[in-house]
């Protein structure tokens, strides 16, 4: 989350979300009663005796809102954000009017309360974002490329070298445009700051390493080869968030940290370790006693709205006694992994009766 402005004692917040992870975060410091301000657009439909009846037309206004509900989309794509308009850009848009707003990553919002929480304030602070990274899976026919932010996979087309067994192995000028296609791509959804990692089978890899190294000196020292992933492709992407080797090297992201909870969620349920708690009800129960020390949430649990109420009750009370919590989404197989498990998992201080 990108916070242009955060202004405690007058009670405003501007921020920017980037990701899933973001909304979730929105999702969870909005409330009713809470004013938001953003652009949008609204259906302006013309009255008159002698004017035909019509769809309207769609303008762009700034609004400000008193919210009255919020939710989560079904996809987790969106924040949908119900609320009585206060202010508006355009006269034709009238004060008390109801109307609704989408917030999706790279929308632009202002939040004003009258007084921010603790919590809320911890919740906006901690959402700055770790930056991603991009994993690079290549061989000598195609490239894939898989950008993570969060515990968020994003895939984008493969390329293809367009040639394939010995006669390419001896073609400089098919090399050469190919790894030129390839970092091209890489240069188009690169963000500051964000690490590169390649895979791949053989020495190919190695040598696209060092071929970014040269023809674009920003990424010296942005480049780990990866090894032990022999598969290219949109596969070789998933295989390498698989990969030990990646983990080692990414101990301090959110992806690593989530694998390293499942883990002993898993060790725990094959060892009949009754310090954990699988489900919405296990877990709430284990929150409210202050139990929870960690907590995985895939975004397959947000199925209704009074589930989701739950659901963010559940957050705000395991961090509130101190407890670590991740949002998984199902982009990734351990998001799958939750998912299968219930989509909410918790590990617990001490054992309790559930």
């Amino acid at each position: 989350m990108i916070i242009d402005r955060f202004a405690q004692k007058s009670g405003i917040a501007v921020v920017i979300p980037e990701d899933e992870d973001d909304l979730w975060s929105l999702r969870r410091l909005i409330r009713p009663g809470d004013s938001i301000t953003t652009d949008t657009t609204r259906v302006v439909k013309q009255k008159g005796e002698f004017i035909r009846p019509n769809k309207g037309n769609r303008i762009h206004v700034n609004v400000a809102l008193i919210v009255l509900d919020i939710r989560l989309d079904n996809s987790l794509g969106r924040l949908k954000i119900i609320g009585k308009v206060v202010e508006a850009s355009d006269e034709s848009v009238s004060h008390g009017d109801h109307h609704s707003l989408l917030i999706y990553p790279e929308k632009k919002i202002a939040i004003k309360k009258k007084k921010w929480s603790d919590l809320e304030k911890k919740i906006l602070l901690s959402s700055r974002n770790e930056p991603g990274f991009l994993i690079i899976a290549i061989d000598r026919r195609e490239a894939g490329f898989g950008r993570i932010k969060g515990t968020h996979l994003k895939t984008y087309p493969e390329v293809e070298s367009g040639a394939s067994g010995k006669i390419y192995s001896g073609n400089g000028s098919t090399n050469q445009n190919y790894y030129k296609k390839i970092l091209n791509v890489i240069q188009s959804i690169l963000r500051n700051n964000e690490d590169i990692f390649i895979c791949g089978p053989g020495s190919i890899k190695n040598i696209f390493g060092n071929i970014c190294r040269s023809e674009v000196k920003e990424l010296v020292g942005r480049i780990y080869i990866i090894e032990g992933v022999d598969i290219a492709g949109d596969d070789g992407v998933r295989m390498a968030l698989k990969s030990p080797n990646l983990r080692k090297l990414l101990q301090k992201k959110k992806i690593a940290q989530v694998g390293l909870v499942l883990d002993d969620v898993l060790s725990k349920i094959s060892k009949d370790d009754h310090r954990i708690a699988i489900g919405l009800n296990d877990a709430l129960k284990a929150a409210k006693i202050s139990a929870i020390n960690y907590l995985l949430i895939s975004d397959q649990a947000f199925s209704s709205s009074i589930e989701e109420k739950k659901i963010i009750n559940l957050l705000n009370l395991t961090e509130t006694s101190g407890g670590k919590t991740y949002l998984v989404d199902s982009s990734t197989e351990l998001g799958l992994q939750i998912s299968s498990l219930s989509g909410i998992l918790g590990i617990l201080r001490f054992s309790i009766n559930l």
